[in-house]
Formats: C-alpha cells, sequence, structure tokens
C-alpha cells in the first residue's frame, strides 16, 4: 500500500464526521449493488415492517434503529412539504383564475366520479 492510502484510511477512521467533511468534503455514502439488494430483499421488508410497528429485535444495532427513525422522520417532512406545495399551488391557482376555479374543480370531480362508475359498471 501506498502512503496516501494508509493515511487516508487512518483519517477516515479517527475522526468525527464533522472533521471528515472538513479534509475530504461531502462524504459519499455507501450503496449495495442491485443484486445484493435482492439476495436481502425480503429480510429487510420484513425488518422494515417490524421497526415501524416499533418491534425492534434484540440484537438489532443501535445504529439501524437510529438511521431507520431519522429515515422515517425525514420522509414525513418530505410528504409535510410536498403537501405545503401543493396548498400553495392551489392558492395561486385559485387566485389567478378568481371564481372560475371552484366550478372548473367540482366539474373535474364529477368527470372524475362519471369516469370510475363508468369503469365499475363495465367490470361487471
Amino acid at each position: 500500500m501506498n502512503d496516501d492510502l494508509i493515511n487516508r484510511l487512518t483519517l477516515e477512521c479517527l475522526t468525527s464526521n464533522k472533521m471528515k467533511y472538513k479534509i475530504f468534503g461531502k462524504i459519499t455514502e455507501y450503496e449495495l449493488p442491485v443484486e445484493t439488494r435482492k439476495v436481502y430483499k425480503e429480510d429487510l421488508y420484513e425488518l422494515f415492517d417490524r421497526l415501524f410497528e416499533n418491534d425492534v429485535p434484540e440484537n438489532l444495532l443501535p445504529d439501524i434503529k437510529k438511521h431507520f427513525d431519522m429515515f422515517i422522520k425525514k420522509s414525513v417532512d418530505y410528504f409535510d412539504k410536498l403537501k405545503e406545495i401543493r396548498q400553495l399551488e392551489e392558492e395561486d391557482l385559485k387566485k389567478e383564475m378568481g371564481d372560475d376555479y371552484l366550478g372548473e374543480v367540482k366539474a373535474e370531480a364529477e368527470a372524475e366520479a362519471e369516469a370510475e362508475e363508468a369503469e365499475e359498471a363495465v367490470d361487471e
């Protein structure tokens, strides 16, 4: 091994994440190959379901639970932002269209309901 590799490995193993960021810049996360994901897919789904129901396996590493909780929190934040954006867009659309907006929304909802009824009738 060359000295640069040894120095880099030493720094990565013995420094905090904050210091790593200062030294190396953005830290890239390790991504599993698709084949490996496929092998563990069912196990991952099972673990996810258990953690989602707060049924934490006894031998689970604390980091996994911590990162799962962070994933859930960030996902909820993401969905909240999407909802907020949709509401703002809807408010902007209402302002642009004025009174016509409510009539168009109602007409669209009625058309969708009729289409669903027609589709159900065809299925029967």
